[in-house]
């Protein structure tokens, strides 16, 4: 990186960054949260190392709209997607996209078939390199390990 004076500064890291997003989660029975009963240890390590939000609220109590929320900053009065099956306008930018923009590689591994891309929540995979829609029939419960490997060759 070079400064206005043409002095050559330290490059700095660009972050990874992780969107964990959990549809019906109370956070208060979440162990970074406060709650001791049941450890998160993935999710607690994700906190302790990235940014934890103690305030967050939902535009929407619709799945896939919140989610558009989330992935274009509009609520859904903007971004028109306001129940299962409505597509995103192009004319939104995404989170994914503008990060692909910026070269990161970006995927969606998604856990509820009301995000689902192709029926559900079309639109909502634009920007991603991979988005991991629900198969038509899975043929293993380890389809988890098998996207990890998938995603990114």
């Amino acid at each position: 990186m070079v400064s206005a004076r043409g002095l050559v500064a330290e490059t700095i890291p660009r972050p990874s960054v992780f969107l964990v997003t959990i549809d019906t989660l109370r956070a208060d029975h979440v162990h970074c949260y406060g709650y001791g009963p049941i450890k998160t240890p993935a999710l607690d390590r994700l906190a302790k190392e990235g940014i934890r939000f103690t305030q967050a609220f939902t535009p929407s109590p619709i799945t896939n709209a919140s989610h558009t929320s989330i992935l274009t900053g509009l609520l859904p009065s903007s971004h028109g997607v306001r129940d299962f099956g409505i597509l995103l306008s192009t004319s939104h930018a995404t989170l994914a996209g503008e990060l692909r923009k910026q070269g990161y590689a970006t995927a969606a591994f998604i856990g509820s078939v009301v995000l689902d891309s192709r029926k559900l929540a079309p639109g909502l995979d634009r920007g991603f390199n991979f988005y991991d829609n629900f198969p038509e029939h899975a043929e293993s419960k380890s389809r988890w390990e098998e996207l990890s490997v998938v995603a990114w060759t």
